[in-house]
């Protein structure tokens, strides 16, 4: 798994310092190529919010001729918050709310697959 928190946590880098942000995408997309190369599977982990975000990473992971799979996981809000309070490593919650209204859901036509997945723990509507 490549992960952006595992090299932020590495680097003592703050997830609101836009400057780390760059090192930590480049050390990250660094890694992938290095698994690209060998052909080994891999997961990005990482909150790509926006379609722009993402296509840089599928255009990249293509280049390469992987197949990419994009999982986008719902919660309800306040589920997220609990979640996120719960964590080791919380987002601020300014943060959160940045990354929430720049939310762009990814389109079916984004990778080779995409999964929208809803939780079981989630009452789901007919």
């Amino acid at each position: 798994m490549v992960s952006l928190d595992t090299y932020r946590r590495k680097l003592k880098i703050s997830p609101t310092d836009k400057q780390g942000t760059s090192r930590v995408v480049q050390m990250a997309k660094e890694e992938a190529k290095a698994l690209l190369r060998s052909r080994t599977s891999f997961v990005w982990n990482a909150t790509n919010l926006t379609h722009q975000l993402r296509q840089q990473l599928v255009d990249l992971f293509t280049t390469y001729k992987a197949r990419v799979r994009i999982v986008y996981v719902e919660v309800p809000y306040r589920q997220l918050i609990r979640q996120n309070r719960e964590r080791d490593h919380i987002v601020p919650d300014d943060v959160l709310q940045r990354m929430m209204a720049r939310l762009e859901i990814p389109a079916v036509w984004e990778a080779h697959q995409v999964d929208y997945v809803v939780p079981e723990s989630i009452p789901k509507l007919v």
